[in-house]
């Protein structure tokens, strides 16, 4: 855990709490002060703990870990979901442009990435190159926590990629975040990200690796109550049964559907209708 004791003495110390005190009989102040020195490791379950008390989620103690922070990133992102809702795309250019005249900095060239993946959406002459989408999934490959920041970029870059990148990435997604799922807060995207590549898997006829992904998706789902991310998790598996020969996988189609749309979700609604009105018809 590279620098895990300093970020968490950092954290420790900036609100004022000793170590006796932050120390109980889950870990001992002994073995506390090593880790904080780097002298030892703890479980990941021991360093949820601590940062429970320390009311600091995971995804912060990582922006801690970075270096840098999140706050203007998430700002950003959430001006360009507000101008999408509203179809102001020429927001969505004045805020790439205003990036393309900052300092460049290797983040700053990612989040310029995630804008023209975006506006490709919407306009086929803006998209990001081939190397500056080469450079991001290079990044998102070796950084060894996905938080926020690398989620939003896989996610909004998705339709970007290769499907093989796609799947490649998003198991890459599933394992740096098993072992700490329970406190992320990010777990819905990410169910909706590996859902997207579950689909995708079907429509490609990589069953195999929609396979897996099932079992992903159905552990990430295990205690949740979100009803939107299990219904689309219902019509991916009764699209998959149905790609297979299965027609009953055409019923739990339908039956999604008629979820999403006693739920209102509109905008999903129709794209999943869609979806179901391409391939069965």
């Amino acid at each position: 855990m590279d620098d895990f004791g300093k970020t968490l003495r950092f954290i420790r110390t900036s609100k004022q709490v000793s170590i006796n005190k932050l120390a109980d009989d889950v870990i001992s102040k002994s073995q506390l002060s090593r880790f904080e020195r780097g002298e030892s490791e703890i479980s990941c379950s021991k360093l949820n703990y601590l940062l429970n008390k320390l009311n600091t989620s995971f995804d912060e103690f990582l922006i801690i870990n970075r270096g840098f922070s999140d706050y203007d990133f998430k700002i950003m992102i959430n001006e360009v979901r507000d101008s999408t809702a509203s179809n102001d795309i020429q927001n969505i250019i004045k805020i790439l442009e205003s990036y393309q005249n900052k300092d460049k900095s290797t983040l700053k060239n990612f989040e310029i990435t995630l804008l023209k993946s975006i506006l490709n959406n919407y306009s086929k002459d803006i998209y990001p190159s081939k190397s500056e989408l080469e450079e991001l999934v290079d990044y998102l490959f070796k950084v060894e926590h996905w938080g926020y920041y690398e989620i939003s970029l896989f996610g909004n870059c998705f339709r970007q990629l290769t499907y093989q990148t796609i799947f490649l990435l998003t198991k890459e997604l599933l394992n740096k975040i098993r072992y700490y799922i329970r406190a992320e807060s990010n777990k819905r995207l990410v169910i909706q990200l590996t859902i997207n590549c579950l689909i995708v898997s079907i429509d490609k006829g990589h069953f195999k690796n929609a396979r897996y992904l099932l079992k992903e998706v159905e552990y990430l789902l295990n205690n949740e109550t979100s009803f939107y991310e299990k219904t689309v998790f219902i019509y991916a598996s009764g699209y998959l049964l149905y790609k297979e020969g299965n027609l009953d996988g055409k019923d739990k189609m339908l039956d999604a559907l008629k979820v999403l749309k006693i739920l209102s979700e509109d905008k999903f609604y129709k794209n999943y209708i869609e979806h179901y009105n391409k391939i069965v018809n």
